[in-house]
């Protein structure tokens, strides 16, 4: 789990410089090729060049840079964390943009997902890239409430129930990991990609309710 928080913060920093010029899914793509011709013994440079003949495009030296940097991190993380951490910068660029007088405020809930999600998938009309920008974006909301749930909770145990939790947690989160980069099979195309993603987002609901009845219950 440590390996995947560090190149995800190494992703984040790349996204700063990408997310504005690369689709997120095709940023996800360059760093799942770059890794797998990484792992095939194919050298940095080497790797840079095809991914510039491929993708036409000048970032992706820094792509290979962080591919390379993280070596210990297999293709399918890569791809999986580079496409989220990509869309946190996208949607972290439009919350910076003062918003609409018609925009409407929603509740975020632990037990479903925000009221604009289904709204959101429904614009998307079946296009994957805004599809992942939605389920991105409902992500973190999710993310945050089981956050929050998991401070509440920890709170409430005894010492010895406190260091279970903490074990526990570990272990799910190391497992929401897991999982989600087995169902983003590189051979299902990019409905696995969604799949995935989404996958990633229920979960984290529904282990959010679960800290929310842990810590209503003591």
């Amino acid at each position: 789990m440590r390996r995947f928080i560090v190149a995800a913060v190494g992703l984040l920093l790349a996204g700063h410089a990408f997310a504005a010029q690369v689709s997120c899914e095709k940023l996800g793509e360059m760093a799942y090729n770059a890794a797998m011709a990484r792992d095939r013994g194919t050298s940095q440079d080497e790797v840079v060049r095809t991914l510039t003949k491929n993708y036409g495009d000048n970032r992706a030296e820094g792509v290979a840079k962080v591919v390379f940097m993280h070596s210990e991190v297999d293709a399918d993380t890569l791809q999986f964390a580079t496409r989220v951490q990509c869309l946190q910068v996208a949607d972290d660029a439009k919350a910076s943009k003062p918003p609409k007088p018609t925009t409407a405020t929603v509740k975020v809930t632990t037990t479903q997902p925000a009221g604009n999600f289904d709204a959101c998938m429904g614009r998307a009309a079946g296009v994957t890239a805004d599809m992942l920008d939605c389920i991105g974006a409902d992500t973190r909301r999710q993310d945050a409430a089981l956050n929050r749930n998991y401070q509440a909770a920890i709170k409430t145990l005894s010492a010895d129930r406190r260091q279970k939790l903490v074990a526990a947690q570990r272990a799910w989160l190391a497992y929401r990991t897991a999982q989600s980069a087995f169902t983003a099979d590189p051979d299902g195309g990019t409905s696995a990609q969604v799949n995935a993603a989404d996958e990633f987002r229920q979960m984290t609901a529904q282990r959010a309710e679960e800290l929310s009845r842990i810590a209503a219950a003591n």
